[in-house]
């Protein structure tokens, strides 16, 4: 009798396994049909790479969920109908927070980054895998669960051996990946490698050491929109045309249209706030487009898993990072918390980033700019202090996708540019935020790392936004489209050696408002007049050398030079304005931009 009742408590024991096993793959098959759209890859077109990436998920799925049904269906086989039911309940409830990605927790969900529709999706697809589960599972007759146990295995392994095929890099290393990060808001001169004194960059400025650095490196304009468009076009914003109500005009290219012609394999994570959206023409050219939340984490997991997910193909890569960009919540920025500790503990004033108004972070600033108010002593050190910490947290996370790419064996045929839109101002000349045209917003950083250039070295070259689109094409071999603005900068990349005569950088605000810089001649351009500097004299820019009514010769010089540049651009202005298609904001992006501190006079 004991016999019998031993192998009955076997066979039960096993087949509760059977089914814990097919439960598993039920909700790991439902969790990596989310994950492919969180991808998009075949909504993308990329087949190929949304089947290696469902491999990878389906195996991870699979793992988690029978580490966790393996151990509950033994219990529930050794035990009585009391036991079974609670832990038929505790499955349920785990079973449904797995699958809606609440546990473990993935914030970098798609669709609609934490939209209802999103939530929704989650939570429908939760439940459908919960109800098919149970259905198949624990009502369904033993062939179909011998069926589905046998499904299981069968996709589990092919999954693994997918996985495991290595991927050929032959046409990899025929030419160098082109990998561009580019750092909302950050100044150059609150980076370690370009002479800060607080440690906020300790991983950037390890990257510098394997580097080129410019330090004369310049935005055309303080303004993400476009400056942005200039660095993948190669165009500055009079030319190119894309400001707040105008898209890119279809006969221009980008450096993603351009590789993508070439063969290269084009790919974009930015963020999904703000002005770089596909409408303004920045998906042109990217076989795969990913708008993701502010956390430079999520991004370098997604990055990471993408350059996993690829074929063999050579690609380029376009990083946007956010995290350094004004907060719009409560304080003016944000951070980790240990930087906010490292960096800003030592505050006991009162100010906390909110206004008389209710307005706090990026609108209290903004509301204090429109105020004419200052901040000053400690309160104004407090800010920068937040905005030191922010900085020091996306940089942690760089040195995450540095060592990344170091181990997936990619610094070695890989061209790396590490640069910003433009940087930020803390009332150096009376506002916050960014939008003047001085050199707190637009003197950049510029890092450049090939494996076969010049490392650890500066360049004190001056260099644009614009010089970025020509340097990658000439690293590609492919031809230039005509017009580029900038200059390839890969003679000095790889030899040291400064080949070109270029003597100056314009400064543009698509509008009309021109500027240069030449030399040690700054000349800054606002909607209603210029202004002079010598650099070498005045670098914070304070003493106005065109306050005298009669300029010296070489200041006649500099806005003669600017008068020539005027009119060039109000002739493609024009031409924008006859032909290129218009791109009005909705009500609700308006008021997303406007908590960015954007929609006022800055950029």
């Amino acid at each position: 009798m004991s016999v019998t009742c031993d192998t009955s408590a076997r066979t039960e024991t096993r087949e509760c396994l059977v089914r814990g096993f097919a439960l598993a793959f039920i909700l790991a098959t439902s969790r990596t049909g989310l994950f492919a759209l969180k991808d998009a890859y075949f909504a993308s077109g990329l087949f190929a790479m949304g089947t290696f990436s469902c491999a990878r998920y389906l195996i991870a799925g699979m793992l988690v969920c029978f580490s966790v049904l393996g151990p509950v269906a033994w219990v529930g086989g050794r035990s009585g109908l009391a036991l079974r039911v609670p832990l038929g309940v505790l499955v349920a409830v785990l079973s449904y927070y797995f699958v809606s990605f609440q546990v473990p927790e993935h914030a970098g969900y798609v669709p609609e980054h934490y939209t209802v529709l999103g939530r929704s999706v989650n939570a429908a697809t939760a439940l459908l895998g919960l109800l098919t589960g149970t259905a198949v599972v624990w009502r369904g007759g033993t062939r179909s669960l011998k069926a589905v146990a046998v499904g299981a295995v069968f996709m589990t392994v092919a999954a693994l051996v997918l996985r495991l095929i290595p991927k050929s890099t032959a046409k990899a290393h025929e030419r160098p990946n082109l990998i561009l990060i580019s750092l909302d808001t950050l100044r150059a001169d609150h980076l370690g490698c370009y002479g800060y004194d607080a440690p906020t960059s300790p991983e950037i400025d390890s990257f510098a050491k394997q580097a080129l650095l410019f330090r004369n490196a310049y935005s055309p304009q303080p303004w993400t929109l476009t400056a942005h468009m200039s660095m993948l076009t190669g165009l500055y914003p009079s030319t190119h045309g894309v400001d707040r109500d105008r898209v890119l005009g279809p006969r221009l290219d980008t450096i993603a249209s351009v590789l993508q012609k070439a063969d290269y394999s084009t790919f974009a994570v930015v963020e999904h706030k703000g002005w770089i959206k596909p409408r303004y023409g920045f998906r042109r050219g990217f076989d795969y487009f990913a708008r993701m939340p502010i956390d430079a984490s999520i991004k370098v997991d997604r990055i990471l898993a993408l350059l996993d997910d690829r074929n063999g193909d050579p690609f380029f890569l376009f990083a946007h990072f956010f995290d350094v960009h004004s907060d719009w919540t409560c304080l003016p920025y944000d951070a980790d918390s240990r930087d906010m500790d490292s960096f800003s503990s030592w505050y006991q004033g009162k100010f906390d980033g909110v206004g008389l108004e209710g307005l706090s972070a990026s609108r209290h600033l903004k509301q204090l700019r429109a105020d004419k108010q200052m901040l000053e002593g400690d309160d104004l050190r407090f800010v920068r202090s937040l905005y030191d910490a922010g900085i020091r947290s996306l940089d942690r996370q760089l040195g995450r996708l540095f060592d990344g790419l170091e181990r997936r064996g990619l610094l070695a045929n890989s061209l790396i540019v590490v640069t910003a839109d433009h940087g930020e101002e803390f009332f150096e000349h009376g506002e916050p935020l960014h939008g003047q045209n001085y050199q707190e917003c637009l003197n950049i950083p510029l890092l450049i790392r090939s494996p076969s250039g010049v490392h650890g070295a500066s360049s004190d070259m001056l260099v644009s936004l614009v010089d970025i689109a020509p340097t990658l094409y000439e690293y590609a071999r492919v031809p230039q489209p005509d017009g580029l603005q900038g200059m390839g900068l890969k003679t000095l990349i790889e030899q040291g050696e400064e080949t070109s005569d270029r003597t100056y950088v314009l400064f543009d605000d698509g509008q009309g408002a021109v500027g240069l810089r030449k030399g040690n001649w700054s000349l800054v351009a606002h909607s209603d007049k210029v202004e002079l500097y010598d650099m070498s004299q005045d670098p914070g820019q304070t003493n106005n050398l065109l306050n005298d009514e009669s300029p010296t010769p070489a200041a006649r010089e500099l806005l003669e030079l600017r008068s020539l540049w005027v009119n060039r651009f109000e002739g493609f202005r024009q031409a924008h304005a006859a032909g290129d298609p218009s791109a009005a904001l909705s009500d609700e992006e308006r008021s997303e931009l406007e908590e960015l501190g954007y929609l006022g006079s800055d950029g």
